[in-house]
């Protein structure tokens, strides 16, 4: 009896811990269950589409023909890198210069379906000067951002001049990301401000919406202004919005 009765205050203790433990179970089923990412809202979204030429076709621009190659391979080496769903990546190239003089641009178009896994690093994240500047460039300008406009959605542009020891010339690096209207996310945000996002975005039960990423890299163009236009004429005046 001695040994039932020495017993009896530690189940009613366990009992305690079990209790506590079923009630903050419950409540955190509930709070995952309330906050719970509805994605429904952008199923009928129009969506950012980049309508490229055929492979291997040429494409008139400021007086000059470029030629177009499509390069899906180039995903594929990045697809256990970036969260995206799927996308495009080419490469426009002057034929009638010396390969190491031409003008060439290379690109990618990232697809980012709603409830990416990494959106916030992803979509939001991998500033340009941290990328080039890992791999040895020199960031030597940073242009003022630009807006255009896609079926009466503004987008933004930014712009950086690099410069790498071992070769001659500039590159020009151009990067806009588009966020459907009614987005609360910013699309260019620094450290600070990316977790001030992480923060408001949890506190929305993540409502990571469908985003895409255009991203460019272009050499052998005499001026900032030259690559900005040739920029323009491939691959913004591309863009289109359109449903799903």
């Amino acid at each position: 009896m001695n040994i039932i009765q020495n017993l009896l205050p530690h189940c009613r203790a366990h009992r305690g811990w079990l209790i506590a433990g079923a009630l903050l179970c419950t409540i955190e089923c509930v709070v995952a269950f309330w906050l719970k990412p509805d994605y429904s809202g952008w199923e009928e979204t129009p969506l950012l589409q980049l309508q490229l030429p055929d492979d291997g076709g040429e494409v008139a621009v400021l007086g000059h023909s470029f030629h177009f190659r499509d390069l899906p391979e180039r995903l594929t080496e990045l697809e256990s890198q970036l969260s995206f769903t799927s996308g495009e990546a080419g490469f426009f190239s002057r034929k009638d210069l010396a390969r190491v003089h031409a003008p060439a641009v290379e690109f990618f178009f990232f697809e980012f379906e709603p409830g990416s896994p990494n959106f916030i690093n992803d979509v939001l994240g991998h500033a340009p000067e941290v990328c080039m500047e890992a791999g040895g460039a020199v960031l030597v300008a940073t242009h003022p951002t630009r807006e255009v406009v896609i079926a009466g959605q503004p987008l933004t542009i930014r712009q950086l001049e690099f410069e790498r020891p071992s070769s001659s010339g500039r590159f020009h690096v151009f990067r806009t990301t588009w966020l459907p209207e009614g987005s609360f996310y910013e699309t260019y945000a620094d450290g600070k401000e990316q977790r001030l996002q992480r923060i408001r975005g949890a506190l929305k039960g993540n409502p990571r919406p469908p985003a895409r990423t255009l991203l460019a890299g272009m050499r052998n163009f005499a001026s900032r202004e030259e690559a900005s236009r040739v920029f323009d004429e491939l691959l913004v005046r591309r863009l289109a919005l359109k449903a799903p």
